[in-house]
Protein backbone atom coordinates (compact mmCIF):
# COMPACT_ATOMS: atom_id res chain seq x y z
CA UNK A 1 0.00 0.00 0.00
CA UNK A 2 2.65 2.79 1.19
CA UNK A 3 4.53 1.72 -2.14
CA UNK A 4 1.59 2.47 -4.59
CA UNK A 5 0.79 5.92 -2.14
CA UNK A 6 4.10 7.30 -3.06
CA UNK A 7 4.68 5.99 -6.85
CA UNK A 8 1.22 7.84 -6.91
CA UNK A 9 2.89 11.12 -6.12
CA UNK A 10 5.94 10.32 -8.11
CA UNK A 11 5.26 12.01 -11.93
CA UNK A 12 7.20 11.48 -13.67
CA UNK A 13 8.09 8.63 -12.62
CA UNK A 14 11.37 8.83 -14.16
CA UNK A 15 12.17 11.81 -12.74
CA UNK A 16 12.54 9.98 -9.25
CA UNK A 17 14.06 7.66 -7.04
CA UNK A 18 12.47 5.95 -3.51
CA UNK A 19 13.44 3.51 -1.37
CA UNK A 20 12.89 2.45 1.68
CA UNK A 21 15.52 1.35 4.97
CA UNK A 22 15.38 0.25 7.95
CA UNK A 23 16.56 2.73 10.86
CA UNK A 24 15.82 1.15 14.06
CA UNK A 25 19.00 2.40 16.32
CA UNK A 26 20.15 4.57 13.55
CA UNK A 27 18.40 7.97 14.53
CA UNK A 28 19.02 10.92 17.02
CA UNK A 29 16.90 10.32 20.39
CA UNK A 30 14.25 13.51 18.90
CA UNK A 31 13.19 10.21 16.59
CA UNK A 32 14.55 6.85 17.74
CA UNK A 33 10.64 5.88 18.02
CA UNK A 34 10.32 6.03 14.68
CA UNK A 35 11.61 2.40 12.96
CA UNK A 36 11.76 3.06 9.07
CA UNK A 37 12.51 5.94 6.59
CA UNK A 38 11.76 6.74 3.22
CA UNK A 39 13.78 8.38 0.87
CA UNK A 40 12.95 10.13 -2.18
CA UNK A 41 15.44 11.49 -4.79
CA UNK A 42 14.46 14.11 -7.63
CA UNK A 43 16.27 14.26 -10.77
CA UNK A 44 18.33 17.79 -11.37
CA UNK A 45 18.15 19.35 -14.77
CA UNK A 46 21.39 18.00 -16.94
CA UNK A 47 21.58 21.72 -18.30
CA UNK A 48 21.85 23.46 -15.72
CA UNK A 49 24.07 21.37 -14.32
CA UNK A 50 26.51 21.29 -17.14
CA UNK A 51 26.75 25.14 -16.74
CA UNK A 52 28.22 24.89 -13.40
CA UNK A 53 32.29 24.83 -14.11
CA UNK A 54 34.00 27.28 -11.53
CA UNK A 55 31.31 27.15 -8.51
CA UNK A 56 27.71 27.53 -8.29
CA UNK A 57 25.64 29.88 -10.88
CA UNK A 58 22.47 32.00 -10.08
CA UNK A 59 20.93 29.60 -12.46
CA UNK A 60 22.11 26.35 -10.22
CA UNK A 61 20.89 27.90 -7.38
CA UNK A 62 17.21 28.67 -8.18
CA UNK A 63 16.94 25.26 -9.63
CA UNK A 64 18.37 23.66 -6.02
CA UNK A 65 15.86 25.90 -4.24
CA UNK A 66 13.01 24.65 -6.51
CA UNK A 67 13.66 21.36 -6.34
CA UNK A 68 14.15 21.41 -2.33
CA UNK A 69 10.84 23.30 -2.30
CA UNK A 70 9.30 21.07 -4.41
CA UNK A 71 10.29 17.83 -2.50
CA UNK A 72 9.35 19.51 0.84
CA UNK A 73 5.79 19.74 -0.70
CA UNK A 74 5.80 16.03 -1.98
CA UNK A 75 6.90 14.77 1.46
CA UNK A 76 4.72 16.56 3.25
CA UNK A 77 1.73 15.67 0.95
CA UNK A 78 2.98 11.49 1.51
CA UNK A 79 2.85 12.34 5.17
CA UNK A 80 -0.33 13.66 5.24
CA UNK A 81 -1.62 10.66 3.28
CA UNK A 82 0.04 8.39 4.95
CA UNK A 83 -0.92 9.59 8.52
CA UNK A 84 -4.76 9.84 6.91
CA UNK A 85 -4.62 6.29 6.61
CA UNK A 86 -3.36 5.24 10.02
CA UNK A 87 0.20 5.26 8.86
CA UNK A 88 1.98 7.84 11.55
CA UNK A 89 4.56 9.71 9.20
CA UNK A 90 6.65 12.56 9.58
CA UNK A 91 8.52 14.46 7.03
CA UNK A 92 11.79 16.37 7.30
CA UNK A 93 12.75 19.18 5.17
CA UNK A 94 15.13 18.61 2.17
CA UNK A 95 17.14 21.27 3.23
CA UNK A 96 18.59 23.07 6.13
CA UNK A 97 18.42 27.08 5.99
CA UNK A 98 21.52 29.16 6.72
CA UNK A 99 19.80 30.29 9.73
CA UNK A 100 19.28 27.13 11.18
CA UNK A 101 22.78 26.20 10.66
CA UNK A 102 23.99 29.72 12.39
CA UNK A 103 21.35 29.27 15.28
CA UNK A 104 20.07 25.45 15.66
CA UNK A 105 23.27 23.37 14.26
CA UNK A 106 25.83 26.11 14.79
CA UNK A 107 27.97 23.78 17.48
CA UNK A 108 28.64 20.88 15.18
CA UNK A 109 26.62 21.23 12.12
CA UNK A 110 24.59 18.15 12.33
CA UNK A 111 21.52 18.35 11.58
CA UNK A 112 18.36 15.99 12.60
CA UNK A 113 18.49 13.65 9.73
CA UNK A 114 20.84 12.84 7.19
CA UNK A 115 19.36 12.19 4.03
CA UNK A 116 22.30 10.79 2.80
CA UNK A 117 21.98 8.07 5.50
CA UNK A 118 18.51 7.25 4.79
CA UNK A 119 19.45 6.92 0.96
CA UNK A 120 22.20 4.73 1.19
CA UNK A 121 20.42 2.46 4.21
CA UNK A 122 17.32 2.40 1.26
CA UNK A 123 19.80 1.20 -1.29
CA UNK A 124 19.82 4.12 -3.79
CA UNK A 125 23.61 4.54 -3.93
CA UNK A 126 26.86 4.50 -1.96
CA UNK A 127 28.79 7.80 -0.31
CA UNK A 128 31.46 8.60 -2.87
CA UNK A 129 35.02 10.08 -2.36
CA UNK A 130 33.06 13.59 -2.77
CA UNK A 131 31.10 13.11 0.40
CA UNK A 132 27.74 13.05 -1.69
CA UNK A 133 25.16 10.46 -2.76
CA UNK A 134 26.31 8.96 -5.83
CA UNK A 135 22.57 7.33 -6.90
CA UNK A 136 22.69 4.29 -9.03
CA UNK A 137 20.29 6.14 -11.45
CA UNK A 138 21.42 9.87 -11.54
CA UNK A 139 24.98 9.85 -10.19
CA UNK A 140 25.48 13.12 -7.83
CA UNK A 141 22.32 14.83 -9.52
CA UNK A 142 19.55 15.07 -7.46
CA UNK A 143 17.92 16.31 -4.40
CA UNK A 144 17.02 14.21 -1.42
CA UNK A 145 13.82 14.55 1.02
CA UNK A 146 12.61 11.60 3.76
CA UNK A 147 10.13 10.71 5.25
CA UNK A 148 9.90 8.87 9.01
CA UNK A 149 7.59 5.97 10.23
CA UNK A 150 6.27 3.41 12.40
Amino acid sequence: MVDSIIQSYLQPADQYVYGFAKLKGLLEPVHDHYEYGISIGKKLDDNILDQVKNGPTREYYTHYLETNKHLDELAKAITADLNKRGIEAINIPASTSTKMLDTIYNKDLRTELSHKMVATRAGLGWIGKTALLVSKKFGTRLRMVSILTK
